[in-house]
Formats: structure tokens, C-alpha cells, sequence
């Protein structure tokens, strides 16, 4: 029905009721919408659809990650807890999956495959659910409710939470009228004073907390701290802030643990194996992708059920889940935001302030334009069929887990249910390290691709980045798996890859090791800064300083306390060269501990001649600011003979007033990697003397770092990504000055 209504209709003739006028153009120009509506930092905030959903507990409604519409109240709730969700902490959960997993198959064939009679008929639609929320109990408490064990909906848990989702769905419509219903204070006066019981839920997560509790005061009996489930992490995040993280608290997380990984991932695994019945030649497909597998002896022997390292190499396993949750994502309901208050043109049409507006997984899911005229078909192979760069759009259009701060945090533990974790990690090519991200440092360049959307959708940006090595190219020789390593990156260039994620790619020949005397925040600030100076200084393209010509060479580096001229600084010390730089008054001791001879005030309006008396025959000028008055002031202070002035940023706006004097040339990072690159309309070709040139200095680095040759910058750590808007914001308003922003993942 929706399919059809959205062939049949186009955005105009259904433009009739403002509200209904807009859901449907939302639904219509689905993914340009969607992504403005859920972007980062946009101005939307959810809507008190949300507060219908929190259930009360001793008469006080419990706020959780889905439920809260206070976004500071939701990002110091997500930092706590979100290591709990991370891929690195849900592989070790999978022992819990398993056991439930086993139990799941056993009650099976004991109570339907051995069986020849019509009791072998079995409501695979209500076992799935069981397993479901088996599944999430384990993870959450180590301990199954016994949906599985005892074949049936237990406390009638499943039909109270059914209820409870149709009356969100509909009381959500008109909120207010949840204050008549649930939440009056009638009966949360009677909820406070015991009169009217909790959810089975929350009695069920209310004692397995107090015997976690009573556990661990037993010498005896292992306690949390010895148990590795969510609810064990939820209480090491209550020793950290009590006062923050409450027990009430606590308890609200293992509850909605339970309704949102129950419900979800029970509807996405109905439509796995739906669709595979319903399809016996794509279900033959993945039966001999099995099959073949298997036949190699590379499922994990003596283990009856296959693992994460297993179905992680079955690319048509991942197509099938992928297309099942495409074609029917389990929530379908509009994810409401409030427009913000000056409103927002989305398309041609103009969203007023205030106005409640969301988009659906059930219609976005359907856009031809993006997914192809058979759009509502379930067909596997359309995500293997497409080139990478539409692969990266497609996934990155997915809204079954919603989309941007408040994508669903559970989003890998309904994978890891789904096919133990089979979340789909970039492999590393030859030459390739797969690196599983601890840190990324933030640039300019950063902020600036994605104020002018210089990548377009899809795009995960971030360049500099510290993590462990997780995979290894097969002809990699630098590095090891295990090993920390730094590295660089375009961010942005390859949709879906960049630093600011869990995993990246780095080339082998532009990443380093990470040095135990530096800390990886600081390392995290190297890579772009640093190769951005030893290009700058040394490509033949850029000034071409002879590295052998020592104190003879004067060089100036105009932004001594930038992020770039404090390395180019270092570097030309550790050359020998005579280094002059410009900065503020205030970072002066600073540069000249770095290696400076002279060191002038970029404001002083005799700059350019104490340059000139420092320097007579200055040569080579860096520019690492960039802007119009500083390449131009800097060109100015050439000698007679006229030199070569390098810019971080290139363009005629920002070089027109420069000195005749003056070669202009500019200096791009990316010229470190060996392939061809394009950014805009503008394309460079691969450059061998730039790359070689920068595995130099990687290759190096560690010493140089070690030996305390090198010093990184000032890190000022962030804790999590979603702390990006804030460093953004803090760049945008040129409050960055002596330190470099680094997010701790």
C-alpha cells in the first residue's frame, strides 16, 4: 500500500494539509529530508511522541536514550554507557548469545523436528520472539527470562509489551492525553505507594539487580565486577557517578535493554526467514554459501554454532539481513523531531518553527531513485551487485536504527543476535592496516568539508587517528596485528570511510607506531600536521629546501603556533636550518622551546621589516594560517632576489595581493597517498616522489618522537563522538588557540 501510494502521487497533488502535506513530501524526497531532519547540531529535537513511551517505576516515568527529548540529559546518558555497546565490548558478549542460541535449537528439535505428527508444526513467528528476548535478558543479566525453556509468552510479559507499544502508538499522536491515561497522578500516586505493580519487566530487572547486588556481597558468590553483561557495566558506570547514574537510573537501562531488544530484533529475524521461505532459490543460495565455507574447514571446529570470525566472510548472509531489514525495518512509525524555531525549507517547501515533522523507515526504504524500480522487491543481490561507492549510499541510507546522535545505540546487539556481530568491516588491502580507532584528532579541514558539504551524503570525515591494529594486508611489513599505531587519511574522499568511526583503514607506508613515552591522544595530533610540514618544506612541488644546506637556509614559518607551523618549526630545526617565525605574544617561549632562532609578533606593523633584518636573503616562506593578509604580509618580507611563499590554502582569494616576489605554490597533504584524488571538480594525479617522501617520515617518526626530536601538539581530549558538533562550533568561533581538539572514541 505505501509503495503504491507513493508511485501514484506525486508531492504537489498531495499537498493539501500542511501536516499531511509535509509527511508526505518527507516521504517523497525521502533521503535529502531525512538527512537534514537527523543531521548533527541541526536545531531538531524530539517531540513529546517520545515521553508517552517511558513507563513508571514507583511512579516515576524512567527517561532512557529513546524515550529522553533533553539532548544534554541523552549525551551524558549515552557517554556513559555507550563503551557497554561498542563492537569491541559485544564480541565478548557472544558466549551469552550462544547459550541461549543452543537452548533455542534444542527445544526445536525436541519439540517439533522429532516429531512426524501435526504437532511438528511449528509458530516460528512466536519462537523468534522468545529467543529475542531470551537473547537480551543474557546480555543484560546473564540469565533468561525462560521464554525459550518453557515454549511461552512467561508472565505474559510479550502481550503487556504489545499493549504497551499500540497505546504509544496511538497516545503518542495527542500526548497530552497520556496525562489522562498512564500518567495521571492518580495513578502515579498509587504507582509511588505500591498499589499498583511494575511491569513483569522491571520486577523481573529489579531482582536480578538486587541478587547482582546481594552477589557481590558474597566473597563466595561472583558479583558484578566478576561478570561481563550489560547490567555489570551499567553498575560499574553507577560506581563511577552515582549521583548521575542512579540505581533508578540502572534499572531504566535494563529495561528498555529488554522492550527495545526484544521487540525489534524478533520483527527483523521474522523477516530474515520469511522472505527465505518465501524465496527457496535465494535460501538454496545461502545454504551452499554455508555449504562451501564449511567445505574449506574454516567454521571453528568442536562448536556446533558458528561464530562472528565464521559468518563475518559471508558476503550473501550479509545481503540477506541487510535486504530483510531494508524491505521491512521494524519500527514504521514517523521518528518525530520539532522543526527549529526560525524553521527550515526542506526542498520547496518551508517548515515553520515548532513544527512536528519526521520520516519513516517504511517509506525511505522505497525510494526508487535510490534503491532501483524493483524498490519493493526483496532481492539479496542488489547489495552485492552495487559498485562500492553506491554500496556506501545505500547503507548510509538505512534508517531501520535511525540516523544521526540518536541512532539506536542497540543497533550491534540486534546484529550480534542476528548473526553474531556481523557487522561489515572494511578489509584491508595489501598494503592495508584495518585499525580499530581509540582517538581522532580534529582539522580545519575537518570542519570546513562539512560546512560546504564538500563529499556529499554519506561522507565520514576525520584524517588524523590512533588506534590498534586489528588486520593486516597480506604483504604488509611494517606493522603487526596488535600493534598501536597513528595515521592518516582523507576523510570524506571514499564515502563511509573516514577517522570519525569505530574502524579505518590506513596505509601501512603513512601510519607510524605509536611510541610507549607519547600517549596516543597526543600521537593522534601527528600524522596530517606533521606530513603537512615535511611536504611543505621538501616536495619539489612546494619550497624544495635542499635538506643538506643546513644553517645557510633561512626559512620562515608564518603561524609558528599553529598546528602546522609548530612541526614545521621542529622539522627545520631538525635540519638545521635558521627558522624565523610569527605568532602571538603569548605562544613565544613556546615556539622558541621548539627550536626557533627569531620570533615576532605576526600584529606588529614592523613585522615584515625585522624579518628582513633577521633574514636579508630569505628564500622560503610557509604559510601556515593561509588567509589573504597573512600570505600577503609574509611574501613582503622576501629578499631581493625573491623566494617561494608555500600556503595551506590555495586559491587566487587568498594569494591575490601577494608580492611579485613571490612564487606561489601550496602544499596538499594528500599528495602523501599513491592514487589519484579529486575533491570537487578539482583533480590531482597520483604523486611517487610525494608518497615516498612521506613513508620517510613515517618510518622515522617513532624515533624522532621517542628521542623527544619531534614534540606533538597540546591535545584537548573530548569524550565521545558526539561531542563532535561542540569542537566544531569551537573551531568555527576561533576559540582554538595553543592545543588541538582530539575525540576519545
Amino acid at each position: 500500500m505505501i509503495e503504491h501510494l507513493l508511485t501514484r502521487f506525486s508531492p504537489l497533488s498531495i499537498a493539501a494539509v500542511a501536516f499531511v502535506a509535509l509527511i508526505a513530501r518527507l516521504l517523497y524526497n525521502s533521503n535529502k529530508a531525512a538527512k537534514k531532519i537527523y543531521a548533527l547540531n541541526a536545531g531538531f529535537v524530539k517531540s513529546d511522541f517520545y515521553i508517552v513511551q517511558q513507563t513508571l517505576a514507583k511512579g516515576v516515568p524512567l527517561k532512557t536514550l529513546f524515550t529522553s527529548t533533553d539532548e544534554a540529559f541523552h549525551s551524558k546518558l549515552r557517554r556513559s554507557v555507550s563503551k557497554a555497546y561498542a563492537m569491541s565490548s559485544l564480541v565478548q558478549f557472544e558466549p551469552l548469545v550462544d547459550s541461549t542460541t543452543a537452548e533455542f535449537l534444542k527445544q526445536l528439535k525436541q519439540r517439533y523436528a522429532d516429531r512426524k505428527d501435526e504437532s511438528s508444526v511449528v509458530d516460528l513467528g512466536a519462537w523468534l520472539q522468545y529467543y529475542a528476548f531470551d537473547v537480551i535478558c543474557e546480555l543484560t543479566f546473564s540469565k533468561r527470562m525462560g521464554f525459550v525453556d518453557r515454549g511461552e509468552d512467561v508472565e505474559n510479559i510479550i502481550s503487556s509489551l504489545e499493549w504497551l507499544l499500540n497505546y504509544a502508538a496511538v497516545i503518542g499522536q495527542v500526548p497530552i492525553l497520556d496525562r489522562l491515561f498512564l500518567k495521571n497522578p492518580i495513578r502515579r500516586w498509587l504507582s509511588a505507594h505500591g498499589f499498583i505493580s511494575s511491569t513483569p519487566v522491571a520486577v523481573f530487572a529489579g531482582r536480578r539487580i538486587q541478587e547482582s547486588k546481594t552477589n557481590d556481597s558474597d566473597k563466595e558468590t561472583p558479583g558484578w565486577r566478576s561478570r561481563r553483561d550489560f547490567l555489570s557495566r551499567f553498575q560499574e558506570a553507577h560506581q563511577k557517578d552515582s549521583e548521575f547514574m542512579s540505581s533508578e537510573r540502572v534499572l531504566a537501562l535494563t529495561v528498555a535493554n529488554m522492550f527495545a531488544g526484544s521487540d525489534t530484533t524478533a520483527i527483523s529475524l521474522r523477516a530474515v526467514f520469511y522472505n527465505l521461505i518465501r524465496h527457496p532459490e535465494k535460501l538454496a543460495k545461502l545454504c551452499a554459501e554455508f555449504e562451501e565455507l564449511d567445505s574449506t574447514g574454516q567454521f571453528e571446529s568442536g562448536n556446533p554454532l558458528v561464530s562472528w570470525s565464521d559468518v563475518r566472510e559471508l558476503p550473501y548472509l550479509g545481503a540477506v539481513i541487510n535486504e530483510s531489514l531494508r524491505t521491512h525495518p521494524a519500527a514504521g512509525l514517523p521518528l518525530e523531531r520539532i522543526a527549529p524555531a526560525e524553521g527550515i525549507r526542506l526542498g520547496d517547501v518551508f517548515v515553520p518553527g515548532g513544527t512536528n515533522i519526521g520520516c519513516s523507515a517504511w517509506t525511505l526504504h522505497l525510494d526508487r531513485d535510490l534503491w532501483g524500480q524493483d524498490a519493493g522487491e526483496w532481492r539479496p543481490e542488489r547489495w552485492l551487485e552495487a559498485s562500492e561507492g553506491k554500496k556506501a549510499e545505500m547503507k548510509n541510507s538505512m534508517f531501520a536504527f535511525g540516523a544521526g546522535s540518536r541512532t539506536c545505540i542497540g543497533k550491534n546487539v540486534s546484529y550480534l543476535e542476528m548473526y553474531k556481530l556481523e557487522v561489515e568491516l572494511p578489509q584491508p588491502d595489501e598494503h592495508e592496516l584495518l585499525v580499530q580507532n581509540s582517538y581522532v584528532a580534529q582539522n580545519p579541514t575537518d570542519v570546513q568539508s562539512l560546512d560546504n558539504n564538500a563529499f556529499g551524503d554519506g561522507t565520514v570525515l576525520g584524517c588524523d587517528f590512533v588506534g590498534k591494529v586489528e588486520q593486516v594486508g597480506k604483504n604488509v611489513s611494517r606493522h603487526k596485528k596488535g600493534d598501536t599505531v597513528a595515521a592518516l587519511i582523507w576523510g570524506g574522499e571514499v564515502k563511509g570511510h573516514g577517522a570519525y568511526a569505530d574502524y579505518t583503514l590506513a596505509n601501512e607506508c603513512i601510519s607510524f607506531r605509536v611510541p610507549e613515552s607519547i600517549s596516543p591522544e597526543a600521537a593522534a595530533t601527528v600524522p596530517l600536521a606533521c606530513c603537512t610540514s615535511w611536504l611543505a618544506l621538501f616536495s619539489k612541488d612546494c619550497l624544495a629546501i635542499d635538506r643538506k644546506s643546513g644553517k645557510q637556509t633561512s626559512v620562515l614559518i608564518w603561524g609558528g603556533s599553529s598546528s602546522v607551523g609548530l612541526y614545521a618549526i621542529q622539522i627545520a630545526r631538525l635540519h638545521n636550518f635558521h627558522v624565523i617565525t610569527v605568532c602571538s605574544p603569548k605562544h613565544h617561549e613556546y615556539v622558541r622551546s621548539l627550536g626557533a632562532d627569531q620570533v615576532f609578533d605576526y600584529k606588529s606593523e614592523d613585522v615584515v621589516d625585522k624579518i628582513q633584518e633577521a633574514a636579508p636573503r630569505l628564500k622560503y616562506i610557509f604559510d601556515t594560517i593561509g588567509d589573504k593578509t597573512s600570505s600577503a604580509t609574509a611574501s613582503y618580507a622576501l629578499g631581493e632576489a625573491g623566494g617561494t611563499l608555500c600556503t595551506v590554502r590555495p586559491g587566487k582569494a587568498n594569494t591575490e595581493d601577494v608580492s611579485s616576489q613571490a612564487k606561489i605554490t601550496d602544499v596538499l597533504v594528500w599528495t602523501a597517498f599513491l592514487k589519484d584524488h579529486q575533491y570537487k571538480e578539482f583533480k590531482w594525479p597520483a604523486n611517487k616522489d610525494d608518497h615516498k617522501l612521506s613513508a620517510e617520515l613515517f618510518e622515522n617518526l617513532p624515533q624522532w618522537l621517542e628521542e623527544g626530536t619531534i614534540k606533538p601538539n597540546k591535545p584537548k581530549v573530548l569524550m565521545g563522538l558526539e561531542k563532535v558538533p561542540e569542537g566544531f562550533q569551537e573551531y568555527r568561533d576561533g576559540k582554538i588557540s595553543g592545543y588541538k581538539i582530539v575525540y576519545k572514541i
